[in-house]
C-alpha cells in the first residue's frame, strides 16, 4: 500500500521539501510606526526616507506637529529600534491639548538567529532641549517583545521623564518560543501644554545571555526528511530496466 502512496523518487522528493518547508519560520510584517491610529510603513506613504530600514516623518496629528526619524537594524547579534529624533509641537495657541500621543515602532527580528529562551531588552529615553523654544509635558517610553509563535511576551519597565534636559533607562525579559519575534518601542507623551514642544530621542534593544543554546530545526525530522530526499534523488537517477523480451 505504501509504494502506491510514495511510488516515485519525485514524489518522496516533493513531500521532503514541503516536509522541511513547513518547519521554516516566516517574519512578520515591515518596519512600522503607528502615531495615535496614523501607520507609516518603511517606504510607504508618509516615509520621505527611501532607505530601507529608516523612516522620516512630518505631519500635524490631533493638533501636534510631529517630526520623526526612526530606524531599524537587524544585521548584529542584537536587534534594535532607535529613533534618533522625535520633536512634538504643540500647535494649540493656548491651553493643554486633551489626550496623550501614542507612538509605537515595530520591526520583527530573527537576532541572534537560532537561540530560543529568555531574551534580554534594554529600553533608553534622553530628553532634549530644542534652542528657543519652551518644553513641557512628561515623557514616558517601554520596550515589549513577543515571540511569534505566541508562546512568551514581556515588557521592560517603563522609563519617565519630566525635566527638561534628563535621561533614563530600564530593563526586561520575554521568554522567546520561536526564531522569529516583534520588538515594539512605545512612547506615550502627555501634559503638553500651548506651544511648547518636547524632543526625545530613545532605543530599544535586544540580545541573547550567553548561556542560551542554539536550536536547530529538530534533529530526528531533518535527518528523517534528508533521508527521504536522498533516496528519492538515488530512485530518480536509478537506471530502468528494458524489460525483457
Amino acid at each position: 500500500m505504501m509504494h502506491r502512496f510514495v511510488g516515485s523518487g519525485a514524489t518522496r522528493c516533493a513531500l521532503a521539501c514541503l516536509f522541511l518547508v513547513g518547519f521554516l519560520p516566516s517574519a512578520d510584517a515591515a518596519f512600522t510606526v503607528n502615531i495615535n491610529g496614523t501607520t507609516v510603513t518603511d517606504n510607504g506613504p508618509g516615509d520621505t526616507d527611501p532607505t530601507s530600514g529608516f523612516i522620516h516623518y512630518e505631519a500635524t496629528i490631533s493638533g501636534y506637529h510631529i517630526l520623526l526619524t526612526s530606524s531599524t537594524d537587524n544585521t548584529h547579534p542584537t536587534a534594535d529600534l532607535t529613533t534618533s529624533q522625535l520633536r512634538i509641537d504643540n500647535t494649540a495657541s493656548a491651553g493643554t491639548l486633551t489626550g496623550a500621543l501614542h507612538v509605537t515602532l515595530s520591526q520583527s527580528f530573527n537576532a541572534p538567529p537560532g537561540y530560543l529562551g529568555t531574551q534580554n531588552m534594554l529600553n533608553t529615553l534622553t530628553r532634549n532641549i530644542v534652542a528657543g523654544v519652551e518644553t513641557s509635558g512628561t515623557v514616558s517610553s517601554t520596550t515589549a517583545g513577543t515571540s511569534q509563535s505566541g508562546g512568551g511576551s514581556g515588557t521592560t519597565a517603563p522609563t519617565t521623564l519630566t525635566g527638561d534636559v534628563d535621561s533614563g533607562m530600564s530593563t526586561g525579559s520575554f521568554i522567546r518560543t520561536s526564531d522569529f519575534y516583534t520588538l515594539d518601542q512605545i512612547i506615550d507623551i502627555t501634559g503638553l501644554v500651548g506651544q511648547n514642544s518636547v524632543d526625545i530621542t530613545a532605543s530599544s534593544f535586544s540580545s541573547s545571555p550567553a548561556n542560551l543554546s542554539i536550536v536547530p530545526a529538530p534533529a530526528g525530522v531533518g535527518l528523517w526528511a534528508s533521508g527521504v530526499m536522498a533516496l528519492g534523488l538515488y530512485r530518480l537517477r536509478r537506471p530502468r530496466r528494458t524489460p525483457s523480451v
